[in-house]
């Protein structure tokens, strides 16, 4: 790797830890360096917008050679183009990626490795009347930049164990940016699994499971599309929660609807074989078969789910002796199985309460 390379990818890392990195439009690509220089871009000049508007009251603690690049970023970013500072960012991409910008990208580098590069973030006067009355100004723009930060401060008071804190801060940070899905799926599991950790009562777990819940659902009402935080309603909190098959099933049902990762139909499967659908899930994996043909993570799935269709065909013609040794070796071979104890069980009853005989 030349010298170039190594200072290319070394200040990548190093701005990954400087400047929080959102999920950016889908007309940026993997330049992770570009993307880097663009959001400090915006920082500076929703950094500047506060400042104008008398919101900030803390000292401008940047150094003169990032006050200096930033003015000369917006000298050469004007003209270029005249509204070049009230651009958004899928808008400013294109051009903070002309030539004219190289040497500039190059000196912000070389700022990363003197670490003269900040996030300027700024206190707020909310004691300020007019922030109250501008907030919409306020954050007009760079919402995405802003709830970034604030996702910095929910992370921050789950380490200091201000969970109570956490949950206000999270709906802020989504009423700021209600396409951050991120924030809705580890918001969510940070509620129902990291928060009930620390707390003992049914009824304070089931509170922050259900406030966990809450934020994936208005997760979904503002993002109807995205398969991800139908899963995590689906898996994380129905499934391996709240062991609520029926919901999983709904939810996973709603995931593969739209784009998604193959391991959710599978999800899927299981939660419909958990209640005792192995029809619809037999029909689901062999879709899935057909069209994942060189996966074979889902064919032992296969295999079990027809040996119990094959259990009800057994019991439907009479043989339970035969049913019964079905669900019986299936519920010895996965003790994960909640449908072959069951059954098993039943026609146990059924046959006299001996195994395999009345």
């Amino acid at each position: 790797m030349g010298k170039w390379q190594e200072r290319l990818a070394f200040a990548a890392l190093a701005v990954a830890f400087l400047i929080p990195i959102s999920i950016l439009q889908n007309m940026i690509d993997d330049d992770k360096v570009s993307v880097a220089f663009l959001r400090w871009v915006d920082n500076q000049e929703a950094y500047a917008r506060q400042s104008v508007q008398t919101f900030v009251i803390s000292p401008d603690e940047r150094m003169a050679e990032e006050v200096a690049l930033f003015n000369e970023v917006e000298s050469v970013g004007l003209s270029l183009d005249k509204g070049f500072e009230g651009l958004p960012v899928p808008e400013k991409w294109p051009i903070i990626n002309t030539p004219g910008f190289d040497s500039l990208r190059e000196r912000f580098l070389d700022l990363v490795l003197e670490s003269k590069i900040t996030l300027s973030v700024g206190e707020i006067e909310w004691s300020n009347p007019d922030v109250s009355a501008n907030v919409g100004a306020l954050v007009l723009g760079f919402r995405k930049l802003v709830a970034d930060m604030l996702w910095l401060k929910v992370d921050a008071f789950w380490h200091l164990g201000l969970a109570s804190r956490m949950l206000p801060m999270m709906e802020t940070v989504v009423a700021l940016d209600p396409h951050f899905i991120e924030a809705y799926a580890l918001g969510a599991w940070h509620l129902a699994y990291n928060v009930t950790a620390t707390v003992h009562s049914t009824e304070e777990k089931m509170m922050y499971i259900d406030q966990g819940i809450g934020l994936l659902e208005k997760g979904v009402k503002s993002n109807p599309r995205n398969s991800k935080l139908y899963s995590e309603l689906g898996f994380t909190m129905y499934f391996i929660k709240l062991k609520d098959w029926e919901k999983s099933a709904y939810y996973m049902g709603e995931a593969i609807k739209h784009e998604h990762e193959s391991w959710m139909e599978r999800a899927y499967v299981l939660a419909l074989e958990r209640m005792g659908e192995e029809e619809n899930a037999f029909a689901v994996l062999e879709d899935y078969d057909k069209r994942y043909p060189d996966f074979s993570a889902h064919r032992q799935s296969m295999k079990r789910i027809g040996r119990k269709l094959e259990a009800r065909r057994f019991e439907e013609e009479g043989k339970l002796r035969e049913a019964y040794a079905i669900w019986k070796f299936l519920e010895e071979d996965d003790p994960s199985d909640v449908v072959s104890p069951v059954e098993a069980r039943r026609l146990r009853g059924i046959l006299g309460g001996a195994d395999g005989a009345p």
